[in-house]
């Protein structure tokens, strides 16, 4: 009797064993399986439980956390796809043309001391109108420059802020500069160029200066050499 029963008690014990096991083992495979199933989802936001004891991962994180219904979740961070470069933002179209853009007119229009016909009217220096009233019969280069500066600071300039209505580049800015202060106020207000840059359609733009190349119904060397240096320097930034 005594070995029956010890065989019994035997029987129990492995019995025991065995149940604890497989129990053991199922609550492995459940934390196992919690861990590699599928994100939660919160309010359409891809969510991932962390466990609240996993410290490291929580404080060396740097994406949002957040908890709710009381369930501690990360909400993943989104990578968007690259896309494809775009050009750089032009600038404030409020800018004062850059000492680039000053030689360049002073090339192109070339300085005279003495009065010289220019349209409907004489000019002087370099491409300065005279105006009625002005005695301007020979002149220094230094007065030449400080007209230039005039002009442009109280006539050209002020045609660009008023005509642009998009922001430019220091670049764009100056071969503006150079192409109004050769055409004049009417001829670049009702230009397609003007038209177009107001559209946002720079490389456009850029392409009209080429149609500004004849003086009394030819091409002139002057011309075709200036807007090809206007259209480089406004494609340069």
């Amino acid at each position: 009797m005594k070995k029956s029963s010890s065989n019994a008690k035997m029987f129990r014990y492995a019995r025991c064993a065995f149940l604890a096991g497989i129990v053991g083992l199922g609550a492995e495979v459940g934390i196992k399986g919690n861990r590699n199933s599928k994100p939660k989802s919160f309010s359409g936001l891809e969510t991932k439980v962390v466990q609240t004891a996993d410290t490291n991962e929580i404080n060396n994180s740097n994406k949002i956390y957040a908890e709710p219904n009381s369930l501690k979740v990360k909400i993943s961070e989104v990578n968007e796809p690259n896309e494809a470069n775009e050009p750089n933002e032009p600038k404030d179209y409020k800018l004062n043309i850059s000492q680039r853009g000053i030689g360049l007119i002073k090339r192109y229009e070339g300085f005279s001391p003495i009065p010289y016909p220019d349209g409907n009217g004489f000019s002087i220096g370099y491409g300065h109108k005279i105006r009625e009233g002005e005695n301007l019969t020979n002149i220094t280069e230094q007065k030449a420059n400080d007209l230039l500066s005039q002009d442009l600071r109280e006539v050209y300039e002020p045609l660009i802020h008023e005509h642009v209505k998009v922001g430019l580049t220091q670049g764009q800015y100056d071969a503006l500069c150079s192409f109004v202060y050769n055409l004049g106020e009417t001829k670049f207000s009702k230009s397609r160029l003007l038209r177009g840059l107001n559209k946002g359609d720079y490389r456009g733009a850029a392409k009209e200066l080429n149609r500004w190349i004849n003086f009394k119904g030819k091409h002139n060397n002057n011309l075709i050499s200036r807007r090809a240096e206007e259209k480089k320097i406004f494609l340069s930034e």
